[in-house]
């Protein structure tokens, strides 16, 4: 039961002459000066001692305030389990720690590391119990913001990653919606160039006939983009070495005759799309020229090469035919082909050359 009408230093004089100590003052003084809140607690349960750094950390003006009172009423009603615990522990003669929040007597917020020991008697029985309470709010709070930060770290990153999985889910479906573009795209133009073939069949007149073609060689060139594309696993990009070679291949099929060879060379290079269609038509227009122009019955050899450069790469067209006319110059030719490369050289700032060295040698350096 509470002591009636005693101070508070009289009520804790008292309880340390319970204690039976030799020098009540400086034991006193020695629990005063800890910076921790020191409480002796009775094996009821009551409260009968607080030391003043402790009434200070509990904002408790007057301890006969709570002398006497049970020490786990002074604590949130979710955390008197812990504290009830503890004090059935210490009856038994065991220690416990436990960390909880309890506010203080102002309604301060406050976290504490509480050890509650028994404290042993002459006869080596539990007379009373100590409680030393530590505030650790600083340190619990950094770990809650801590905590929160990581939390929210952990939300972002899982937003995030939501949202890439939406984006590749996207461009899943934008590279399956391209792939069947092209595919169409490669049956037209395929529907196309075999209607502009049949006509030119039909045609009496040999110019019609040839510029028929012509054109419809041009169409399959771009439908061969096409389906490449199609076929590509990386979405708007193709391997160059290898369309270069099966359009060469396809270029001796249709074109060249079994008297002209054509050998390919390509340095590795994924290369856009819009690009490649460009370099393709170019290097469709130099090698039907030079099965046209450059030969005479024995055929001869077109090399294609396309090799890096110092700067960009540098596709080549050799053939060992009969060489180009003195004083050409591509950028003044008249012929449709030759204006188209000379057209598509100057739109992406290419630089084209051409020249005699044992037969025609068109370049074009890539930037």
């Amino acid at each position: 039961m509470p002591v009636q009408n005693r101070k508070p230093d009289d009520a804790n004089e008292a309880a340390l002459a319970l204690l039976g100590a030799n020098s009540t003052s400086f034991l006193k003084g020695v629990l005063d000066a800890s910076p921790d809140c020191i409480k002796i607690v009775e094996l009821d349960g009551t409260l009968s001692f607080m030391n003043e750094n402790g009434r200070c950390a509990m904002e408790i003006d007057d301890f006969c305030a709570v002398d006497g009172a049970e020490w786990p009423s002074l604590w949130p009603d979710d955390q008197q389990p812990l504290v009830e615990s503890a004090i059935s522990a210490a009856r038994r003669g065991e220690a416990r720690r436990f960390e909880a929040f309890c506010p203080t007597a102002k309604g301060a917020p406050r976290w504490w590391d509480v050890s509650v020991a028994p404290v042993f008697g002459k006869d080596g029985t539990p007379e009373r119990i100590v409680s030393i309470s530590r505030d650790v709010t600083n340190r619990v709070e950094r770990e809650r913001a801590v905590a929160a930060h990581e939390a929210g770290l952990e939300r972002l990153a899982l937003a995030q990653a939501t949202t890439l999985q939406e984006k590749e889910q996207l461009l899943r479906e934008k590279d399956l919606l391209m792939r069947e573009v092209d595919h169409r795209v490669k049956n037209s133009l395929g529907l196309v160039g075999s209607l502009l073939g049949m006509q030119g069949r039909t045609e009496e007149d040999t110019k019609v006939r040839g510029a028929l073609s012509r054109a419809s060689q041009r169409v399959g060139t771009i439908a061969a983009i096409h389906d490449r594309l199609y076929r590509s696993e990386a979405s708007g990009e193709l391997d160059f070495a290898s369309y270069l070679n099966g359009l060469c291949a396809d270029l001796a099929a249709s074109v060249a005759g079994a008297d002209v060879r054509i050998e390919v060379t390509c340095d590795p290079v994924t290369m856009r799309a819009d690009r490649a269609t460009v370099l393709g038509l170019i290097v469709s227009e130099f090698v039907t020229n030079a099965v046209r122009h450059a030969f005479g019955p024995d055929g001869g050899t077109i090399r294609v090469v396309l090799q890096k450069a110092a700067v960009g790469y540098r596709l080549t067209v050799a053939d060992d035919g009969c060489g180009l006319p003195d004083g050409f110059d591509p950028a003044a030719a008249h012929g449709l082909g030759m204006r188209v490369v000379a057209s598509y050289a100057a739109r992406n700032d290419w630089h084209l050359e051409a020249s005699n060295q044992g037969g025609a040698r068109f370049s074009i350096t890539l930037r």
